[in-house]
C-alpha cells in the first residue's frame, strides 16, 4: 500500500454508472467499481447514491473522494481497496492495517 502522504486523492472521474477512476498524489490511478457498496448499503448517506446521476457527482475534497450526500472515504482505506481491486469491508481494512503495522486486529 502507498505511503499515507501519497494516499491523498488528486483526481476522480466517473467512468460508468458506479465505476470511478481515482488518481492518488503519487500519480497512480485505479479503476474501482462501487456497485456492490451502493447496492448493499442503505441509509441517508447511501440511498441517493443508487441513482447514477447522483453517484457521478463525486468530487475530491482536498484529501479523498466525497459525494453530495456527505459520504467520504478514509484515503488510506480507499487506497487499500484500489490496490486489491474491490470495495472491502471496514473489518477487512482494519485487519490489513493491523498486519501492516505488525499488530493484531480485533
Amino acid at each position: 500500500m502507498g505511503s499515507p502522504l501519497n494516499n491523498r486523492v488528486t483526481a476522480v472521474k466517473p467512468v460508468r454508472d458506479f465505476v470511478l477512476e481515482i488518481t492518488f498524489k503519487d500519480g497512480k490511478s485505479f479503476t474501482l467499481d462501487f456497485r456492490s457498496m451502493v447496492e448493499s448499503e442503505s441509509g441517508w448517506l447511501y440511498d441517493d447514491l443508487k441513482k447514477p446521476e447522483i453517484f457521478q457527482k463525486v468530487k475530491v475534497n482536498g484529501l479523498t473522494i466525497e459525494w453530495p450526500t456527505g459520504l467520504d472515504f478514509c484515503p488510506d482505506g480507499l487506497r487499500y481497496c484500489c490496490e486489491v481491486g474491490r470495495i472491502c469491508s471496514d473489518a477487512e481494512i482494519v485487519e490489513a492495517f493491523a498486519r501492516l503495522s505488525g499488530g493484531m486486529a480485533g
